[in-house]
């Protein structure tokens, strides 16, 4: 019932801006984007939009709006350090039923790569507010919104363990002291509301109550935060969530201008990524003449340019776009990257970190009529993603490239 609802939107909103709408290429796009999308809907609220897929239980990819054009950044600063606050109370309140396992236990999920099944995505702080429906997001809030999605190992291939399709999701935070104090049970699962003021607007799935499962207290201070898939052996360490006032905010940023589907590719990004704070390099594993036409995942190196010393936190996965041999982009960029991973990076002119690329390969007319993906052929990819520094206002961007793949 959402994905039709999303057809019937942006059929509607289409046809405003007077272009008619194919909806079969509109299908195309929809089903492999994701059904959790997240727009700012101001300095202290965040608008959730999506659902989820039936079936499989895999959060599927969504459109989600074009970044604005505005080179203007912003970023909510890291909060100054305050001292800890007294321990919480490790009594239950009255009438709490402590949660099932793995609550209260030792059991930590440890990281680990799937063949078959990608994690990605992160936890936000804040209150689902009845009238609107959606998250105001504040880390001394009362709700916690787990947006984590899992995915194929690589755009087009089957998920979950040994590619059956099946995907058993858990999202988990664990205390100082090495115990799991909230998990996302199902049974805690906030259920959806439709929103008071007229709009028409239903929750999305994936809020609970910001509580200690074990005894039902609100959380506080910071916890180490996992996404587990134990039936597909996949396992990441998200990054780490601060309860309270000063706590963990989302950060918020423009990304500029980016290059579009269906004009001519930037100047910076043919000459190599002028100008860019990062260079980034793909494994050298990588086989560019054997790339699927749905998208692909790969190891990159992302190498500081200089001057000066770069910090924060390093992405979960860069994105990439596809540029044809007329110098035009024939695919979009998504922008993955909204989450951070657990790892930082602290690196001068010349150091590196890791991290991967995830691009699904969302083309604007180059497609292959029987999978809606990139039609057969060799093209330039290149990697451009932007995220934000650990302080100050700005935008870091990475580029990488060109290199030359061959569609199979």
């Amino acid at each position: 019932m959402d994905f039709g609802r999303a057809l019937q939107d942006i059929a509607a909103d289409a046809e405003r801006v007077v272009r008619s709408v194919e909806i079969g290429a509109v299908t195309a796009r929809v089903r492999r984007r994701r059904a959790q999308g997240v727009v700012l809907r101001s300095v202290g609220g965040l608008a959730v939009v999506g659902g989820l897929v039936a079936g499989a239980g895999l959060v599927a990819e969504h459109a989600t709006p074009p970044p604005p054009a505005a080179v203007q950044v912003t970023e909510i600063p890291t909060p100054t350090p305050t001292p800890s606050p007294d321990p919480a109370p490790t009594t239950a309140v009255d009438g709490w039923v402590v949660g099932a396992a793995p609550c209260g236990t030792t059991d930590v999920p440890t990281p680990q790569d799937s063949p078959y099944l990608s994690l990605r995505g992160g936890l936000i702080i804040g209150d689902l507010d009845p009238a609107t429906a959606m998250l105001d997001a504040d880390p001394a809030g009362a709700d916690l919104l787990d947006l984590v999605e899992a995915g194929p190992e690589t755009p087009g291939t089957p998920a979950g363990a040994d590619g059956d399709g099946a995907s058993h999701l858990m999202t988990v935070l664990v205390d100082e002291s090495g115990t799991i104090a909230f998990w996302s049970d199902p049974a805690r699962q906030l259920p959806q509301l439709r929103a008071t003021d007229g709009s028409g607007v239903l929750s999305t799935y994936g809020y609970y109550p910001a509580v200690d499962c074990r005894t039902g207290r609100p959380l506080a201070g910071t916890y180490r935060a996992f996404a587990s898939d134990p039936s597909a052996a996949e396992t990441i360490e998200l990054a780490p969530l601060t309860f309270g006032p000063d706590g963990t905010r989302p950060l918020s940023w423009n990304r500029g201008t980016l290059p579009t589907c269906g004009e001519p590719a930037p100047a910076a990004l043919l000459a190599g990524g002028a100008g860019a704070d990062f260079t980034v390099t793909l494994d050298p594993g990588f086989a560019p003449d054997e790339a699927r036409s749905a998208g692909i995942h790969v190891p990159v190196t992302v190498t500081a340019n200089g001057p000066g010393r770069l910090r924060g936190q390093v992405p979960q996965e860069l994105s990439a776009v596809l540029v044809d041999d007329a110098g035009v982009v024939v695919s979009e960029n998504q922008m993955m990257g909204d989450f951070p991973s657990a790892a930082t990076f602290d690196v001068g002119a010349g150091e590196s970190f890791g991290t991967s690329l995830f691009s699904w390969f969302d083309m604007c007319d180059h497609l292959d009529p029987n999978t809606g993906w990139a039609a057969r052929g060799s093209y330039d990819l290149y990697v451009y993603d932007t995220f934000p520094a650990a302080s100050g206002s700005t935008t870091l961007t990475a580029v990488g490239g060109p290199y030359r793949i061959t569609v199979r």
